[in-house]
């Protein structure tokens, strides 16, 4: 609640300035109009959204078409009876509605309003573009994605270089080799690269590199596993080499930390933080992590930045790290298009985009550029600069959630078994093929 209500705050403070420029935004003034719009609940969609655009759209009457509580199974019947104007959609869905032709598209509208997309991040418009078969259907006002945080004090110590933009996983490993290990046991080590400070576990960690080089373990379009290959190997056994060289940090047995702020004591259990580990991938989230870290840390902070997050050699421009959340899309079959093109040119407008940058809430970012600003000088552009892989939400609503609970069970057993020596990789990668077919229940 304490997040939404930032985010409420920050739209009421910069209404003032806003609404001269903002309600004018369009070729036609807008009527007085009503639209339904497809969201969570009321109150979460006025803390979000709509209390800014109440104030700057007095004339257009909104009511929201609540999808809390609606079971997966009944969401198709509820959009069909309630006939939402707006549908905010997460990237499978939005995939689904537009390969379906349930979405208007958006290109004459931009077209004829001269609305400004060249502010916004052109990997994330592209994003939408592809997920949508080609044709922007919706724009996406926001984005969350990774990057690869360093702690500059440490390299500055060891005398060893500072990771750059698109590397590759092998070269982020063979750098985090070069750290020394030292004497003490796992926690107790300088370790070059944190993945999980929880738990080290061999599936995770070669699944983690898997999907940075653009590899799936199965093709929804198809429901085949895709497990059984050489790239599959040859990423696991790059995980099982720099687990065990101490590259990848290792916690200490039960060892774990409580993540957030609180105490210096409690953040420098945080092992990028308490100086344990020179690297770690991270969410956009963490860089206001990090800030309020400082707060309390003073002196005890280490200098930090942040590159973009390792990539396939072959394809250094793409990467797997955004996720798109709130794709704003009109619904085919709407008879107020104007108005609710209205809500959608606000959402991905330069007064809505400030008003988010403000609130900087659950790590989201803004989509237009001229927004990302870090104080410090760092540049937060990395965390758009990686074209998304048109295979990352290809089909993924296909999947069943049940299988992916079942065959990570077996996964990890079956590594764990090819990290132990207790049989090969390839052993292992072709009983996951077969029973993770078998879990499918496609053969």
């Amino acid at each position: 609640m304490k997040r939404l209500l930032a985010v409420s705050l920050s739209a009421f403070l910069l209404i003032p300035g806003m609404i001269g420029c903002e309600a004018g935004g369009g070729t036609e003034d807008h009527k007085q109009a009503s639209i339904k719009i497809l969201y969570y609940d009321e109150a979460s969609y006025y803390s979000n959204y709509g209390a800014l655009f109440a104030a700057l759209y007095p004339d257009i009457e909104v009511k929201v078409v609540p999808t809390g509580g609606i079971r997966m199974e009944d969401m198709e019947k509820w959009i069909e009876e309630q006939k939402p104007d707006v549908l905010i959609l997460d990237d499978g869905r939005y995939e689904t509605y537009a390969r379906d032709g349930r979405l208007y598209d958006l290109e004459p509208l931009i077209k004829k309003d001269k609305f400004d997309l060249q502010n916004m991040a052109p990997s994330i418009t592209d994003a939408v573009r592809t997920i949508g078969g080609g044709k922007l259907y919706g724009l996406a006002p926001s984005f969350s994605s990774q990057a690869l945080y360093y702690n500059k004090s440490l390299f500055d110590q060891m005398g060893i270089p500072y990771p750059t933009d698109k590397m590759s996983w092998e070269e982020v490993l063979q750098l985090a080799r070069r750290f020394p290990s030292g004497s003490g046991g796992p926690g107790q080590r300088v370790a070059g690269l944190m993945l999980n400070p929880y738990e080290v576990h061999p599936y995770n960690s070669g699944l983690t590199i898997g999907y940075g080089q653009g590899l799936s373990y199965l093709d929804p379009d198809t429901m085949k596993m895709t497990l059984d290959t050489s790239e599959w190997k040859r990423t696991f056994q790059l995980a099982f080499d720099a687990i065990r060289s101490g590259a990848i940090y290792q916690p200490a047995g039960t060892q774990s930390f409580t993540p957030g702020t609180g105490s210096q004591q409690v953040l420098e259990q945080n092992p990028f933080l308490g100086g344990k580990a020179a690297m770690t991938i991270g969410g956009s989230d963490f860089v206001q992590e990090l800030k309020r870290a400082a707060a309390v840390l003073k002196d005890r902070m280490p200098l930090w930045d942040l590159v973009t997050v390792p990539v396939d050699a072959k394809r250094p421009d793409t990467g797997n790290a955004l996720w798109l959340q709130d794709i704003t899309a009109i619904n085919s079959g709407s008879a107020q298009v104007e108005a609710a093109w209205t809500f959608v040119r606000y959402m991905n407008g330069d007064s809505f985009a400030r008003a988010m940058a403000k609130a900087a809430a659950g790590g989201k970012l803004t989509s237009r550029t001229a927004y990302l600003i870090d104080e410090e000088g760092r540049n937060l552009n990395v965390f758009h600069a990686l074209k998304l892989d048109p295979n990352v939400s290809r089909g993924s609503g296909k999947v069943p959630q049940t299988f992916y609970f079942s065959f990570e069970a077996l996964a990890k057993q079956e590594i764990a078994a090819a990290y132990e020596g207790r049989k090969t990789i390839d052993e292992a990668l072709k009983v996951l093929q077969e029973k993770g077919q078998e879990l499918l229940g496609i053969q």
